[in-house]
């Protein structure tokens, strides 16, 4: 199902751009969970209602079908239609977010350089006090 898949995945790239880098190498397992799971995508009824459109029960089945798949019973409470909004938002970040990775591995590799990179500079000033003490005791 991809109603609405645009607009959610310019919510996942507008919370990218909402974080630095270093947020993002050292949440990268947590992305989805961040992005997608710690606020409600809509918090409102008349807002989630409207969001449904004439989708509702299409995304309430596509709700069904994802919970018994992957938890063997259906937990969404289909009687608030924020929770139905946020559920399939969730699903569908599923997908945004690991493509999404896929297409920016470069920030896995961010983290290692710039850890060799300070570990290299920590090593030169160590070299440069050692050597500076040294001329001082010569």
């Amino acid at each position: 199902m991809d109603y609405k898949y645009d607009k959610i995945k310019n919510y996942f790239l507008d919370f990218i751009n909402d974080n630095d880098d270093n947020f993002i190498v050292d949440n990268w397992n947590d992305l989805h969970h961040h992005a997608f799971n710690t606020d409600g995508y809509l918090i409102y009824t008349n807002d989630a209602v409207e969001w449904l459109g004439n989708q509702t029960l299409q995304i309430i089945n596509f709700i069904k079908y994802y919970e018994m798949d992957n938890f063997g019973e259906v937990y969404t409470d289909f009687s608030d239609a924020c929770k139905i909004v946020n559920m399939y938002v969730y699903i569908i970040g599923l997908d945004i977010v690991s493509d999404w990775q896929n297409e920016n591995k470069h920030f896995k590799n961010y983290r290692a350089i710039y850890e060799k990179i300070e570990d290299e500079i920590s090593q030169l000033r160590n070299d440069t006090m050692k050597a500076f003490s040294e001329l001082k005791t010569a």
